[in-house]
């Protein structure tokens, strides 16, 4: 059984479950976008890799010149990321989880 994690949302004190599924691919999280544009907003995004999920390598021994999240419990995952914007959607690679929602990070 794994510990509960406390986290802080918008003033909030939230208790999580921290366990192996904490950052399983398919999961819908919050992206906090970067503030290219000047302005920090989140948007909807899936975990699509993570430390567990990622192929180094391909069957025939090639390597994959995909950068490997840094793993952990609750470690850097790579997202897609859904928008309004043309095109619809993006990918962010090797995010950082943060619970407040620092720009260019996922939480839940």
């Amino acid at each position: 059984m794994s510990e509960p994690a406390h986290d802080v949302e918008n003033g909030i004190k939230i208790t999580r479950s921290r366990g192996p599924d904490t950052h399983r691919v398919g999961l819908q999280v919050t992206y906090q976008t970067d503030g290219r544009n000047g302005v920090s907003y989140p948007l909807p995004a899936l975990i699509s890799c993570n430390s567990e999920t990622h192929l180094r390598t391909l069957p025939d021994g090639t390597p994959i010149p995909l950068e490997v999240p840094e793993g952990g419990l609750v470690g850097k995952v790579h997202l897609t990321i859904f928008t309004p914007g043309p095109g619809g959607v993006y990918t962010e690679l090797n995010v950082p989880y943060d619970a407040i929602g620092k720009p260019r990070s996922w939480r839940y």
